[in-house]
């Protein structure tokens, strides 16, 4: 058995969702302009085919139709706030009214179109919305019919089957589209619940072989390392020490500068420490300020052949100097400078195994 001790050093200071489905509102506003210019494209190509009445003004309202996509194309919608998209819903409307008081013989074919613009509001908007522009597109569907159609009691009976249609499918296309973002968040809280989850028991899984401040292994993998060296050495004839460090007065540290200051300088040994062995050598934390080294010398590479622990106390020896020279320099925490002593001892085994 023999002892080393680190000598009081000297120095100076040295001074961070779940989206869902939803979809962007600039995304949004595009699709309603290729609405708008398929709208005046598909309402052209039938004006064109259709009868001659009423074709010149069916063409001009598809052709502002088609300019208004393409304004609402290249519109800035990134600067605007999410809810601008839903005005487009009421211009549309608009157009769609023009359109049936432009092309009297075409006037039924156009509840595709209020269709259309209540399955977008259903898609890109939230619930309730295809219910409040109701008024209008009763408006804009009955006001063309009941002026320019030859049977204004049929335009009627249609209006009462069109409307609510329409808002029940621009509802029912809010309704499923919210039910599925609910149910990718409900999965994305899901999956980072298992993440959290597995993270945890990683942890809990390594806090019970490791320290959970400097994250060396601590007593219990220290004693398995100690057992393995034991049945080694006995086996195969080799020799091992163990190595003691106890910090002195360490407990100061804590009561003047915190537990955060120590836990800083826990770390900072065990950096030291961990610096100063070999390959296959073993540090651990065992206590509060007690750190236990294990040094293997395995068969085969002792010089003194007689008595290997000779060689094993030797080279213990020399690193227990260069730890105690490592951990006798200052330790800057938190821009303080400590100064901090410790006591080093050592066995080998199997020479001083009679010991314990």
């Amino acid at each position: 058995m023999f002892r080393r001790r680190a000598g009081e050093p000297h120095g100076r200071t040295e001074t961070p969702e779940a989206r869902g489905l939803a979809l962007e509102h600039a995304f949004v506003a595009r699709a309603a302009a290729v609405l708008f210019l398929a709208a005046g494209f598909l309402t052209t190509l039938s004006a064109e085919l259709g009868p001659a009445s009423g074709r010149t003004g069916t063409v001009f309202v598809a052709l502002v139709a088609s300019a208004f996509g393409i304004a609402v194309w290249f519109a800035p919608w990134s600067r605007w706030r999410a809810s601008a998209s839903v005005w487009l819903a009421p211009i549309a409307l608009i157009m769609i009214a023009a359109g049936s008081l432009s092309g009297t013989s075409q006037v039924y074919d156009y509840a595709v179109y209020f269709a259309i613009v209540h399955a977008w509001l259903g898609i890109a908007h939230p619930r309730w919305i295809s219910l409040k522009i109701a008024p209008l597109t009763a408006a804009a569907y009955l006001g063309p019919l009941l002026l320019v159609a030859p049977d204004p009691s049929r335009a009627a009976t249609t209006g009462i089957t069109v409307i609510p249609l329409c808002v029940l499918l621009g509802e029912s296309i809010a309704w499923l589209r919210e039910r599925l973002d609910h149910s990718e968040l409900d999965r994305g809280r899901l999956r980072m619940a298992l993440q959290d989850g597995q993270r945890v028991e990683e942890r809990l899984s390594f806090l019970a072989y490791h320290d959970a401040v400097t994250d060396l292994p601590n007593r219990a993998m220290f004693e398995e390392h100690l057992g393995i060296a034991i049945a080694n050495a006995q086996r195969a004839g080799g020799t091992f020490s163990v190595c003691a460090v106890d910090l002195d007065k360490f407990k100061l540290i804590n009561d003047t500068l915190g537990h955060a200051a120590g836990d800083g300088v826990l770390r900072e040994v065990a950096g030291r420490l961990h610096a100063v062995l070999r390959a296959g050598d073993v540090l651990a934390r065992v206590g509060g300020d007690e750190f236990l080294l294990l040094l293997a010398f395995p068969s085969g590479g002792v010089d003194d052949e007689r008595d290997p622990a000779v060689h094993a106390r030797a080279a213990t020896a020399r690193l227990m100097d260069r730890m105690a020279e490592e951990l006798s320099a200052p330790y800057v925490i938190a821009d303080t400078e400590i100064h901090l002593s410790a006591s080093l001892g050592a066995a080998v085994f199997p020479a001083d195994a009679a010991d314990h």
